[in-house]
Order: C-alpha cells, then sequence, then structure tokens
C-alpha cells in the first residue's frame, strides 16, 4: 500500500465523518490498520467487493475513541456495488426526494412480494385520516369512509419532552376544518411536504388521527394499528429525530460517510479460478452505515417502533446522515442507491427483525408457517438480547 496516499485519502474522510457525527469533541489522532486478504479468500456474493478492511480509530481529546470499518473494491469491476462520492448537502434535497420516488417506483412496479403483501386488503382504512391540500400548506382531519380506493403513509417518529398537537372531542371540529401546516411540529410539516412529494394526499399521524382524550376510542384504535401500518403505502420514519421538533432533514457534509479512492500494491487472489489481480485503485466505502445511522437511530431505539417498521410493507428512513429505503424485496441508501452489498449488511444479530419480516412475506401459509414463524421470532429475540443485555 501507498501509505502517505492512503494516509492523506483516509484522514481527510475521516475528518468529514467527524464533523458530521461529532461536532463538539476535538479530533487528536486517527490510526488505521488494513487486514491483509489470505489465498482463500474471494469476491463477496458476486459483488466485486473483496475481503480487505480498514479498521479507523479515531480518538478524541476527551479520551473517548469511535471505530469504524472501510471495506475496499476495485475500481472499475462491473460487478462492484453503485457507490455513491458525493452527496447534496441535505437530506432535503431534491437529489435525495427523488432516490425515494424512484425506489417507491420501482418497488410498485417490479417486486412481486412487495405487491403481494400490500394488497391483501386495498380497502381498509384507518377511522381517520389527514388530507393534505395541493400547496401542502393545510391539512383536514377525514372520514375514512368517505374514501374508496386512494392511498395513504403513516408516520412513525419520537413525541419526545414535547407533546405534538392532539385530537380531542373539544378541538375534533376545528381540525376537519382546517390545519395550517405552518402551525404543525417540523416533523409533521416534513412527513406531509414528503407526502406531496410522493403524489399523495393523505396521510396517517397517531396524535392528529387517535382521539387522545376518549380511553375507548383510543383503546380501539391501539388495536388496529397491525391494519394502519400494514395497509399504508409506506411508512416516514423520523429516524433520525429524538422529537417532534427535530425535523425529518438534516444538513451534512457532502462526503460525510461515501466512499473515497486509495492507490494500493496488494495482490488479491481469488479463490476459484486462483487467478491473481493487481488491485491497484481501490474504492473504499464504511460499512456499517446501515446499523449506525439506522438500526441505532433515536426512533429504533423506542421498543414501539419496532411493531410499525415489521408491519410497515416500505419504510422511508431519515436519518442523520442520509436517506434510506427498506421494502421486503430490497433496501438501499443515498450511499448504495442500487442496495446495500453483502459486506455492508448489518450483522444478523442486528437485522433479525428483517430476517423475521422478509420470511414472513416469503413462507408459504402452510402447516408449518406457525413453526416457521415462530423460529423466526426465537431468533429475533435472541438478536434483542445480543444487543441490549
Amino acid at each position: 500500500m501507498r501509505n502517505r496516499e492512503t494516509a492523506v485519502s483516509v484522514c481527510l474522510w475521516a475528518r468529514h465523518w467527524r464533523v458530521t457525527e461529532n461536532k463538539t469533541k476535538h479530533l487528536v489522532e486517527i490510526t488505521y490498520r488494513l487486514a491483509e486478504p489470505s489465498p482463500n479468500h474471494h469476491d463477496l456474493a458476486g459483488h466485486g467487493v473483496y475481503p480487505l478492511e480498514l479498521d479507523l480509530s479515531m480518538r478524541y481529546d476527551d479520551m473517548t475513541e469511535n471505530r469504524i470499518r472501510l471495506a475496499m473494491m476495485a475500481v472499475g469491476s462491473n460487478k462492484g456495488p453503485d457507490v455513491a462520492t458525493l452527496l447534496p448537502t441535505s437530506t432535503d434535497s431534491p437529489e435525495s426526494l427523488q432516490f425515494l420516488e424512484s425506489s417507491l417506483k420501482t418497488c410498485l412496479d417490479k417486486h412481486l412480494l412487495c405487491r403481494q403483501r400490500a394488497n391483501s386488503d386495498n380497502k381498509w382504512y384507518p377511522k381517520r385520516l389527514m388530507e393534505i391540500d395541493a400547496t401542502g400548506s393545510k391539512i383536514y382531519l377525514r372520514d375514512s369512509q368517505l374514501l374508496q380506493s386512494e392511498p395513504y403513509i403513516t408516520l412513525s417518529h419520537c413525541w419526545g419532552l414535547s407533546k405534538p398537537p392532539l385530537l380531542t372531542a373539544k378541538n375534533a371540529a376545528a381540525f376537519t376544518a382546517v390545519i395550517f401546516t405552518a402551525d404543525l411540529p417540523t416533523t409533521f410539516r416534513d412527513a406531509i411536504m414528503v407526502t406531496r412529494q410522493l403524489s399523495i394526499s393523505y396521510i396517517w399521524i397517531d396524535s392528529l388521527c387517535i382521539p387522545q382524550d376518549d380511553f375507548g376510542q383510543w383503546r380501539e384504535e391501539a388495536f388496529s394499528m397491525c391494519d394502519v401500518y400494514s395497509h399504508s403505502l409506506c411508512n416516514i420514519a423520523a429516524t433520525g429525530a429524538p422529537d417532534g421538533f427535530t425535523g425529518l432533514f438534516f444538513e451534512r457534509d457532502q462526503t460525510a460517510e461515501c466512499s473515497f479512492q486509495i492507490t494500493t500494491e496488494w495482490t488479491l487472489l481469488q479463490a476459484q479460478s486462483n487467478s491473481k489481480y493487481l488491485s491497484g485503485v481501490c474504492q473504499v466505502f464504511p460499512v456499517d452505515h446501515w446499523t449506525n445511522d439506522l438500526e441505532l437511530g433515536p426512533l429504533n431505539l423506542r421498543a414501539w417502533v419496532m411493531q410499525e417498521r415489521f408491519l410497515a410493507t416500505r419504510v422511508l428512513h431519515f436519518t442523520k446522515s442520509q436517506v434510506c429505503w427498506e421494502c421486503i424485496e430490497t433496501r438501499s441508501s443515498e450511499i448504495f442507491p442500487k442496495g446495500i452489498p453483502a459486506q455492508a449488511e448489518p450483522a444478523s444479530w442486528v437485522d433479525s427483525q428483517r430476517r423475521l419480516k422478509v420470511s414472513s412475506a416469503q413462507t408459504p401459509r402452510d402447516l408449518g408457517w406457525k413453526q416457521e414463524m415462530f423460529n423466526g421470532w426465537q431468533f429475533f429475540c435472541q438478536g434483542l438480547h445480543a444487543v441490549w443485555a
């Protein structure tokens, strides 16, 4: 490896990452270690991604430390994953929202499993939905009995310490007349904007659609949460927001968490053909971004969100660093717009919920279905125990 060039590239990337992740600490030391491949290592999952990893450690002035794993692939490989090298300055950019629009269109057009799961009963609706006007500046509480086949979107969010606006018997008439979007918490406003961007006119938000002062109605609505999320077109997840006033969108460094290039003189061996490949210029990318940005985001640390994410066929994750897409058949991000490569997928103990979700969609409803789901649930619980025990 050409140490000077690599060290400069790694340090520049680490500085960008630090600016995004930890603005209050001063970075005092960066060290990295390259794991040399054995002759038996081979291309992972046909993606042109080799098991060469940079183990990057960043130490701060308060003696805390962050560790990041980076993977390398040969530049020019036609099997390599599509990796972004530059992102827009904010997650509310036209490019970020276009990524979500494109992902939704691909899913609706091409994903058979997603369509089968979502189309079990298209005409089911929650009792109430919020209708968004064409400009996105006003919303109205609507009785869903008036709807026929219009899709709706749901929102997963943390309430935080400050309560959002609540539907009650006293303000139901006012909610029906009009709610000005400008009067709502930032997360609600952002979710309404995204919903209109996706050309959808209806959104379900818990505090606005469930009466909060009538326990009988609240209890009835709580029992229908399974249907609320499973019948939505997709679920918007405020993954990076600890409360309703933070919003969906975040400013970011354009190169933080993106890939960068280094030059190496390693000779890689492909086990099956025993052919030699001079790696030369390699693309380096973070392999833990899905775990760090999404799985460990403030929203996904809340227990109740598990059911919302599990039940929704499609989830739009708005994390602190990027926008991510998740459905039954695929998951992708702005960094990996064509899909998360095998080496960047979360470990099984982190990813057990998705495995259970995919299994529930793929498993035929035969005599062995219940046992298969029970086994998947056990694995999921073991994963939770591994994380939080």
